[in-house]
């Protein structure tokens, strides 16, 4: 019997709720290196995804863009109608995410590891330039108090600390037994020299 934590949107939900919670008004960063764990895991699933379970993530990514973005609206109540409508577009990136980051793993046969972190840093520097550009809220703004660690940025920007963070995720969630898949300790391994590293340049 499937697990209800491997249904996709039970993950996708999580996902979104502990990429919200990274984010200020809470601004609990650690969150963040969890909802890549979340999001990996729900792109590298085995379980085909359908058309439902798409518009599953594009609804719960809509909400949590909305709650993130609340703020916009406050200063003309016209505001809101515009909300809706940013909201419903950035949510799109998360489904896309998952939808092309499982195309490089069940057809094109790459590993996690590489295929997430590349594909959400794509889509978050595609997002900074597609339709004027819309760079609020990357994955790596979570990270702006740890400072040891954002000094990767002075190399590559925000964006390569969204990399570091989807990377770790997709380590772990690579690591983790899933299926008929064993757990293996190389992407841990992996994840937490490229940490030490990190945090030793900072």
């Amino acid at each position: 019997r499937r697990s209800i934590m491997s249904r996709p949107w039970v993950l996708a939900g999580l996902a979104s709720l502990l990429t919200w919670a990274s984010f200020p008004p809470l601004g609990l960063f650690p969150l963040a290196w969890l909802a890549g764990i979340t999001w990996a895991t729900l792109a590298s699933g085995m379980r085909r995804l359908d058309r439902r379970d798409y518009w599953c993530i594009w609804a719960m990514s809509a909400m949590t863009w909305a709650v993130l973005l609340e703020g916009v609206g406050r200063a003309f109540w016209a505001n809101y109608i515009g909300l809706v409508f940013l909201s419903s577009y950035l949510a799109f990136y998360e489904v896309l995410f998952v939808g092309l980051t499982r195309v490089a793993i069940h057809r094109w046969k790459v590993s996690v590891v590489i295929a997430a972190p590349a594909v959400w840093t794509g889509l978050e520097f595609v997002r900074g330039y597609m339709v004027t550009g819309f760079s609020m809220a990357l994955l790596g703004h979570t990270q702006v108090s740890v400072t040891p660690l954002i000094q990767l940025a002075d190399v590559c920007g925000a964006y390569g600390v969204s990399f570091l963070v989807m990377f770790v995720g997709a380590c772990i969630a690579r690591s983790l037994p899933t299926g008929d898949r064993k757990r293996t300790w190389w992407p841990a391994l992996v994840c937490g020299a490229t940490v030490a590293l990190v945090i030793g340049y900072g």
